[in-house]
């Protein structure tokens, strides 16, 4: 009997013996319903999601442009695309980059490549990671089981041409001969078995459909969804759920993100398998991802739905807020070419971090050393003495208005509870940096008779009846003087004294010349779901206008640079200002905080980063950025498990604000 069995066995015997063992108890009362569970209809149904399994931790599908160029092309991407001057420099830049894959790889491999990608780019397709289990008797490499499925229409029997060639490059000669004809269920396929270090390779048309399968179960699984006797990921409740939060799009990505992550600690030994389940614990209440890129119109919609549960905790926590207040985006400028704004309640963040931490009493007790320890040494209380005298919202701009060409103008205004007490606290920063930064004076014949000076100084001047504090810098070659003030109302941070002022100067002016007042801002936001607890805008417009002038001598330098080795980049192929700007306009987005998860949409002329992307991934990279980690080590498993398939070698404080306005919220 293995240790797993054991495990079980106790598990049971410590919840159902003591449970007989009580005298009886009354019936709970009923529990009421549960909701029916979410049907997809058939035309929401994402790209082949009824052609693979319910079993799925990841699931990514593409429509394909065959089916969606009219509406892609309606778009301002679309257009842009299709632009005279776009498709010049496109088509050129691509001849020459398949000169040098030729020239590497040879030109067979070079035509499956770039057939690949066109088939790939205009038939819809769906790849699913079934499974991901730990190796037999624990060690050796993990096993996986994952399948691809491409709808080749009227060319379904190219795409199955491709990738029997594809797989005679891949299979080394000694295998050629080992495949083989197997039945499953009702589909005959052909296969390569497993040679101890990759897993299995099956493949086989059905119908219209190729498939093509990696692991002993996946086979299996597949070709019961497509003959009907297996249930599909259609079906499946969350996928379902999810789906019918984002809609249908171009593209569609699931993801079960906590049986995918705890398939992935299960892989893992030592002090990788405790990260991980640090990182488990902290993201608990992220249970699922569903994600859709969509045209609409002349824009592109990006839907992210992430499922919790009611009671968010974890890293889901940091998006737990009260929706913004309108009135709080009036401090951004209207000429800003990046809005970022948002509530946070720092007190609750700092108490979920601390159950967080708690959980694993080591990790606790060095986190709790090191804090004493910094706080002895700043002589303030992170907690009452810094969080505490923030309020929740927070907005981060960056305006040209005010120097910002493309990041300098970055500002962020803070609103403030307690201003008298937090200046306190940003005086003793201020003592800290200057005594960390103390050195001795050169220059002196007896450097130890010289007093210390510190590098680091803070200057103040006064500015319309506020106090802004900077750094300055002595012997350290230092482009920017990061500066701050503390008004009734707000912290102001910012790079330079001179954005600072200009911050001020807004706050003082209100909603006249904010964000709020700027017409495509407006247009964007009344197209977005309102009460939304976090915001993003960029004006894409403004920002190419920066960039421009930088990109005829880059793209000029690196023609020059490729030149030497047969690349010929022409200068004259870069399109020009206009062409860009014809097309480009802005991006905004949203996160809303729901009962059942975050809802985050974004729209803007760009497919894929709209700027809810931009609020929201940056903030889920708060909550998967140990799911990249973790995501790496799962790639690091399969890329050792497809090492036994070698390619074969190359044949050849402002003035009085005005009276505020009655709360709104989006």
């Amino acid at each position: 009997m293995n240790r797993r069995m054991l495990v079980s066995i106790g598990l049971v015997l410590a919840i159902v013996v003591p449970a007989w063992a009580q005298p009886a108890l009354p019936p709970p009362p009923p529990m009421p319903p549960a909701p029916p569970p979410v049907a997809l209809p058939a035309d929401a149904v994402p790209p082949l999601a009824n052609r693979l399994p319910a079993q799925c931790m990841i699931y990514i599908g593409w429509v394909g442009m065959d089916a969606s160029r009219p509406a892609v092309a309606a778009t301002r991407f679309g257009k842009l695309s299709n632009d005279a001057e776009i498709t010049t420099w496109i088509d050129g830049t691509m001849a020459e980059v398949r000169k040098l894959v030729k020239a590497k790889v040879g030109e067979d491999v070079d035509k499956m490549i770039f057939d690949g990608l066109a088939i790939m780019r205009e038939r819809p397709w769906a790849i699913s990671l079934l499974s991901l289990e730990p190796p037999a008797e624990g060690h050796g490499e993990a096993v996986l089981d994952a399948a691809i499925v491409i709808d080749g229409g009227p060319k379904a029997g190219e795409v199955l041409k491709l990738v029997e060639d594809i797989l005679e490059k891949a299979v080394p000669p000694a295998e050629a001969g080992k495949r083989k004809k197997i039945q499953i269920g009702l589909q005959m396929l052909n296969q390569y078995e497993s040679n101890g270090k990759r897993p299995a390779i099956t493949w086989g048309r059905v119908g219209d459909l190729v498939l093509v399968a990696l692991g002993d179960k996946a086979p299996g699984a597949v070709a019961a969804t497509i003959d009907g006797t297996g249930k599909s990921l259609a079906t499946d409740p969350k996928f379902a759920e999810g789906v019918a939060k984002v809609g249908k799009g171009l593209l569609t990505v699931h993801y079960d993100f906590m049986t995918l992550m705890k398939a992935v600690t299960r892989q893992s030994r030592g002090r990788e398998e405790q990260a991980l389940k640090v990182i488990l614990g902290l993201m608990e209440s992220l249970e699922g991802y569903t994600f859709t890129i969509a045209p609409d119109g002349e824009d592109f919609v990006t839907r992210v739905h992430v499922r919790t549960p009611p009671d968010k905790s974890g890293l889901t926590r940091l998006f737990d807020q009260k929706p913004l207040r309108t009135d709080l985006l009036s401090v951004a400028p209207g000429d800003s070419t990046l809005v970022l704004a948002g509530n946070l309640d720092w007190l609750k963040l700092w108490a979920e971090l601390e159950t967080q931490l708690k959980k694993y009493p080591d990790i606790w007790g060095k986190f709790s050393e090191g804090l004493a320890r910094g706080e002895e040494t700043l002589s303030f209380k992170v907690r009452d003495d810094m969080l505490a005298c923030l309020g929740d919202g927070l907005v981060m701009y960056n305006s040209p208005g005010a120097g910002g060409v493309l990041v300098t103008g970055l500002t962020l205004v803070m609103e403030v509870k307690d201003p008298a007490k937090l200046r306190l606290t940003m005086g003793r920063i201020e003592t800290v940096l200057s005594a960390a930064s103390t050195g001795r004076q050169h220059g002196n014949s007896d450097d130890n008779a010289a007093p210390p000076r510190p590098k680091v100084t803070f200057a103040e001047v006064e500015y319309k009846g506020s106090r802004i504090r900077y750094m300055q810098s002595r012997g350290i070659p230092n482009p920017v003087a990061p500066a701050y003030c503390v008004t009734d109302k707000y912290l102001v941070l910012s790079l330079w004294p001179q954005t600072t002022k200009a911050a001020l100067d807004q706050i003082a002016r209100g909603r006249e010349g904010s964000i709020l007042g700027d017409e495509q801002f407006k247009a964007l936001m009344a197209k977005l779901p309102a009460g939304a607890s976090f915001v993003g805008y960029t004006d894409d417009r403004q920002t190419m206008k920066m960039i421009y002038p930088l990109l005829p001598p880059l793209w000029q330098t690196i023609s020059s640079v490729v030149r030497r080795k047969g690349v010929d980049l022409d200068p004259a192929w870069l399109p020009t200002q206009a062409a860009l700007l014809r097309h480009v306009s802005g991006t905004a987005g949203v996160i809303v905080n729901q009962p059942d998860g975050l809802m985050m949409v974004g729209r803007g002329w760009l497919p894929g980063v709209s700027a809810t992307v931009v609020v929201a991934e940056v903030g889920v990279a708060a909550a998967v950025a140990g799911g990249y980690w973790a995501f790496r080590q799962t790639a690091r498993k399969m890329t050792r498990q497809m090492e036994a398939i070698p390619m074969a070698p190359n044949q050849d404080a402002p003035a009085p604000a005005p009276a505020p306005a009655p709360e709104e919220d989006f």
